[in-house]
């Protein structure tokens, strides 16, 4: 039996995209995190909905933020946005899920107690 080295390139490359789309739910912005909180996996989820219809993920995800509070004034300005569909209720998720990608717990921290 001959293996053709590229269906076997095809096949390692198909594996190792299931098995990291397992870990992170199929969302690039999990990618890297070790045992986000709830409300981080949801505000994820709303932010790879709601983000990338005007960004894209490789904005996202290489967005150079200086710190957490910058993080959430950027998301309530795009939140006021035309367009942006991005409800109230929604922007603190996307604010939990965007500084923990960026800061981990400590930047989270930081928000607690923090008005818009």
């Amino acid at each position: 039996m001959t293996i053709n080295s590229h269906a076997l390139v095809i096949a390692l490359a198909a594996m190792t995209s299931a098995c990291s789309g397992a870990q992170s739910g199929g969302n690039p912005l999990l990618s890297g995190m070790e045992n986000p909180s709830e409300t981080v996996l949801e505000g994820c989820a709303i932010a790879k909905q709601k983000c990338t219809r005007c960004h894209t993920m490789d904005q996202l995800l290489a967005a150079k933020i200086a710190t957490p509070d910058t993080w959430r004034l950027y998301v309530h300005r795009m939140r006021l946005m035309p367009g942006a569909g991005i409800r109230e209720q929604e922007e603190p998720k996307i604010v939990q899920c965007l500084v923990y990608r960026s800061f981990g717990n400590e930047g989270l921290a930081t928000l607690k107690g923090q008005a818009k």
